[in-house]
């Protein structure tokens, strides 16, 4: 009976400690490795020192793996010590809102129609935030470097305490976490996840208050579609902004994971398992030893073909005064793409162009059909215009639509160049007023435009355009007399159709260029009038050949700042 009642009582005493010893206990784990569990708060000093109050850039979790400050975090908590970031204001896709947010640095990002502004880049430090007791103000700051990371399939990095907040190299011992297998978890299983969840929004010495919290959830089971390589461990615990880099603990009390992420469907959380750190610190022969020696094992071996395992070193980001040439190109690319208005000037030393008179008998030209240039000062002009953009073709290449909506020319005529047979040249008027008769061009223009973007706001166009075009003459010709009276050739005004090559050299809202414009030979009509009285209607050509120097004023661009 005494026998009996023994090996009951060692049957119940072996249960209940192997119960104790294979259940989650949440009590031991904060009491433990409360100074294990790490804050990580990224800073830029540069920020601060410019704007105070602007150095803090944000925060997460981490946890010590070895003595001598070795930590486990997330990649994504700590990528800024890297590879940088970015302050910058985009257009949202969807609401078409302006919003503004840090994401890490990338070129294409700062690139990227859709980003307005880039505020500041930089990289931060991070500094490890330890605590020594259970008050608020009991913990020590530290500076750590990014050893490693994983730019691939797994979300891990590794960093190492370099000195304390002053700067001074650090020799104590720190206090490291016990690390076990998460391959061999199970679906079902309890789970603890420990770290700084961010209970607030606030700046860096309010943050330094924001105290450790433990949440718990089952392992709910795994998911390989977000991580094919490696996959993830699912729970229902929560993890929030701040917990990623986080410990989680299984039943044994040791950590076998990483707070990572939470769906954005379900609000799952998921874990990234420890194993995955093997990969990272295998690079490093002295940690790695020491770290499988702690019991970190490999990752299956599908798993290590999706890693890319870079340095912590930090990378090149362009500087503020690029950046703010950067930004007032982006700009000077959205004006660029957008319509314009535009006022020109045109000027033209001589024109050329050319009139031929056919001989009547009444009209005795020397020289019938004869092609004459009439013009006798230069020309001047103005239009008014608008740049319809069609078609992108790239961010320094654009196709046009060349709107002259009116526009016109003028310049004086010496018709003392048609010479008359058999007429004293004292019977022979040019004109009958006190400035010798004029030609205006009044027309309206339409064509394609290309527009090349350079350095600098300078824009090249090169564009032609078609340009029907009215032509008003404001006097008689000439007035000569002959036995039968006086006879008065006078020019009617007429339609043609011209062409127009030109280019031009834009430097903001300013332009200055060139324009050749010509046409076949117009038809003129004449009226010779004997005193008084319709003659004859002499018939006639005018060819335009003009070569314009043009200057030009933008007014303005639809895209604003």
């Amino acid at each position: 009976m005494k026998k009996i009642l023994f090996t009951s009582v060692l049957c119940h005493l072996t249960f209940y400690i192997f119960s104790q010893s294979s259940s989650l206990d949440a009590t031991h784990i904060a009491d433990t490795y409360s100074n294990s569990i790490v804050k990580i708060l990224l800073f830029d000093s540069i920020a601060e020192k410019n704007q105070p109050g602007s150095g803090y850039i944000g925060r997460g979790s981490g946890f010590l793996v070895t003595e001598d400050g070795l930590i486990f975090t997330n990649r994504h908590t700590v990528e800024y010590c890297a590879f940088g970031y970015m302050d910058y204001i985009y257009n949202d896709p969807t609401t078409y809102e302006e919003l503004r947010t840090i994401s890490v640095y990338s070129q294409d990002r700062i690139n990227d129609p859709a980003t307005k502004k880039v505020i500041r880049t930089g990289h931060t430090a991070a500094i490890i935030q330890v605590y020594t007791g259970k008050g608020s103000d009991e913990y020590k700051l530290y500076y750590a470097k990014a050893l490693a990371m994983d730019v691939g399939a797994f979300d891990g990095a590794v960093l190492k305490i370099v000195s304390d907040i002053n700067k001074i190299p650090v020799s104590e011992k720190f206090h490291p976490v016990p690390i076990g297998n998460s391959d061999s978890t199970k679906q079902g299983e309890d789970l603890c996840l420990y770290g700084f969840p961010a209970q607030f929004d606030a700046g860096f010495s309010l943050t330094l208050q924001d105290m450790s919290t433990l949440t718990f959830g089952k392992h709910s089971g795994f998911d390989f579609v977000f991580n094919k390589d490696y996959g993830y461990i699912k729970t229902d615990a929560s993890i929030n902004s701040g917990n990623s880099g986080g410990p989680v603990f299984n039943k044994e009390n040791k950590v076998i994971g990483i707070a990572t992420a939470t769906g954005n469907k379900t609000n799952i959380g998921l874990i990234g398992g420890i194993n995955g750190m093997y990969n990272i610190v295998k690079s490093f022969p002295d940690l790695f030893s020491q770290l499988k020696q702690k019991g970190l094992s490999p990752p299956p071996a599908k798993a290590e073909t999706g890693s890319s395992i870079v340095t912590g070193s930090k990378r090149f980001v362009i500087g503020q005064k690029k950046l703010k040439r950067i930004v007032v190109g982006k700009k000077v690319e959205r004006q660029f793409q957008s319509g314009t208005f535009y006022i020109k000037l045109h000027y033209s030393s001589l024109p050329k162009d050319k009139y031929t008179l056919e001989a009547l008998p009444d009209l005795p030209l020397t020289e019938p059909g004869k092609p004459i240039a009439l013009a006798s000062t230069s020309s001047e002009g103005i239009a008014f215009g608008y740049l319809f953009p069609l078609w992108k073709m790239s961010p320094h290449a654009k196709l046009s639509l060349d709107y002259t909506f009116v526009g016109g020319d003028w310049y004086f005529l010496d018709w003392s160049r048609i010479k008359l047979d058999s007429i004293p040249a004292d019977s022979i008027e040019y004109g009958t007023n006190a400035s010798p008769p004029a030609l205006g061009k009044f027309y309206m223009r339409l064509g394609p435009a290309f527009s090349f973007l350079f350095f600098k706001r300078v824009v090249l166009d090169v564009y032609y355009q078609l340009s029907p075009t009215y032509l008003f003459f404001n006097d008689d010709a000439l007035v000569y007399y002959t036995s039968k009276g006086k006879e008065t050739l006078t020019l009617t005004n007429s339609i043609g159709l011209d062409h127009v090559i030109g280019g031009s050299i834009r430097y903001r809202a300013v332009s200055i260029g060139a324009e050749y414009v010509f046409s076949g030979a117009h038809k003129l009509d004449y009226l010779l009038e004997r005193n008084g009285a319709l003659s004859q209607n002499p018939a006639g050509t005018m060819k335009t050949n003009m070569f314009l120097f043009t200057l030009g004023v933008g007014l303005g661009s639809k895209d604003k700042e």
